[in-house]
Parts: structure tokens; C-alpha cells; sequence
């Protein structure tokens, strides 16, 4: 074999060696899983970092998991994908008291949380592709918080004349039932009873649609719903379908309590005389 042979034969398999490498061009995708103490969906000072975070890659169908790691004690994490594809990152809630932040809010993509909060996408981040000659992107973090919840109170009281409104000289009712369920009445979440002077609180799990039920002491039916012209001093249960609940409230995310939930009760006790 000649020199010309030779230097035919190293120019083939250097061109083979090229070509290779640009077809499995990979870059690293990153960066933080962070917990949103105000839930702004913004990334503030002192907020740190959440350790041990699942953090998947997918393909941008959602229909094929492409790789996995764990965020590291600081929050931060690295997965590699493939350039020119399209691509999704996804982070599973660490336990179920948390929820994503709010996605892409403020003004910048450095310190927003790039994934859907809510729906069927929950947790993933839109469709991605990175150009060829990306080598990583540090920008998609992810928020993570605790969900906003909401004292739901307040006072049980005997309506002494019965007409439905808290009037002077009427007390509170010790040891009636109350109980939070969501909207449709069909899962209890919370149940407490009134205390020596009527009042009693309720603690959402997070916003929602929720009815406060209440089960009056032995003795006692409910007052007339909504009379007079304040809802500080009206009673709130229905006496008649859904008897016993209230109507529903809807506790948006910025609300921290309401406190005029209240249950006005009418003795019923029949003494041996025939009197009250």
C-alpha cells in the first residue's frame, strides 16, 4: 500500500468519526426544584431548594420516559437529552401535602416555575426541542408549595325568639357538631364542635368549593335561614334540603378566613308542664 493508499484510508475513517458524533449530540437540561414560601410562583430570597425531588425527562408526547434523577440537597438537578427532538421535563410531588406553584409568573424565566400547576399536564413543562449546538439550559426550574388554607368559622347560638338573628342577650351553644365537606357533600375532610360560648373554626386543606354541615345538639333544630339584613347575624344552615348544610363556598387562594358562618338553634326541649 502506497502513501496515497494511507491517507485516503485515514480521511474515510475521520469523516466516519465526525459524522458519529454529531448525530448523538446530547445537552444537559437542569436546574432547580425550589419551595415557594409565598406561593407567587417566583423564586424570592431565602427560599431554598427541596431535596429529593423526582425529576423525569420525556419525550414531548408524554408518552415515553427518556431518563430520571433526584434533586440534590440544594435543589438543583441535571438530566441529558437528546438536541433536535422535542422534549418535557416532569417533577413528581415529593408528598401529598404539596402542590406546584403557580407556571410562568413574573417577569422573568430564570426565576419563574416553568411547569402546569393544575389539569392532566400537572407537573410537566410544555414541549421543548434544543437546537444542535445547545450544550444545557438552566432555566427550567420548578416551584413547589404549600397549598393557601382558610379558618372557616364562626358562633352556634340559641335564637331565644326564634326569628333567625343573633340578638342581644343570646348566648352560645357548647357541643354542637360541625363539619367541613366538600361542595357535592360527599367527602368529610374536618369536624370539630362548638366551644363553651358557640364558636368553633374549621381549617380548609387548600382552596376549593366547601360546605360547612352542622349537627345540632339533642334538643335543638335549626333557625330560619338568612333573616334580617346582615349576614354577620343571620344563620347560614339550610333547614330543609340539604338540611343541615350550608350553601357553598367557594375560598379562592388569597382568602385566609371567614367568619360569618354562623348557626342560629331553636330549643325544642318540651318540659313536664308543657312550657319550655
Amino acid at each position: 500500500m502506497d502513501a496515497k493508499q494511507i491517507a485516503t484510508l485515514l480521511c474515510v475513517a475521520i469523516t466516519v468519526t465526525v459524522g458519529q458524533a454529531s448525530t448523538a449530540q446530547v445537552a444537559n437540561i437542569g436546574n432547580l426544584v425550589w419551595m415557594d414560601g409565598n406561593r407567587n410562583g417566583v423564586q424570592d430570597s431565602g427560599e431554598v431548594g427541596i431535596q429529593d425531588v423526582t425529576v423525569q425527562l420525556w419525550n414531548g408526547t408524554r408518552t415515553e420516559l427518556l431518563a430520571s434523577t433526584v434533586t440534590s440537597g440544594s435543589g438543583t438537578y441535571v438530566l441529558q437529552g437528546a438536541t433536535n427532538t422535542a422534549l418535557r421535563v416532569r417533577a413528581l410531588l415529593p408528598n401529598a401535602s404539596l402542590r406546584y406553584s403557580p407556571m410562568d409568573a413574573g417577569g422573568s424565566d430564570v426565576l419563574d416555575s416553568d411547569v402546569f400547576a393544575s389539569g392532566d399536564e400537572a407537573g410537566f413543562t410544555a414541549a421543548f426541542t434544543l437546537a444542535s449546538n445547545v450544550i444545557s439550559i438552566t432555566s427550567i426550574d420548578i416551584g413547589m408549595m404549600l397549598p393557601q388554607q382558610a379558618n372557616l368559622g364562626n358562633l352556634v347560638w340559641e335564637d331565644l325568639d326564634r326569628d333567625g338573628i343573633q340578638d342581644a342577650g343570646e348566648s352560645g351553644i357548647l357541643g354542637a357538631t360541625l363539619q367541613l365537606w366538600n361542595s357535592g357533600m360527599s367527602q368529610l375532610f374536618a369536624s370539630t364542635t362548638s366551644n363553651s360560648v358557640g364558636v368553633y373554626t374549621l381549617l380548609t386543606p387548600e382552596p376549593g368549593d366547601y360546605r360547612v354541615r352542622i349537627i345540632p345538639p339533642t334538643g335543638y333544630a335549626l333557625a330560619p335561614k338568612d333573616q334580617g339584613g346582615s349576614d354577620l347575624l343571620d344563620s347560614d344552615f339550610n333547614m330543609f334540603s340539604p338540611a343541615g348544610f350550608t350553601d357553598t363556598y367557594v375560598i379562592a387562594s388569597n382568602v385566609i378566613s371567614v367568619t360569618h358562618i354562623d348557626a342560629g338553634l331553636i330549643s325544642n326541649r318540651v318540659f313536664a308542664n308543657g312550657f319550655e
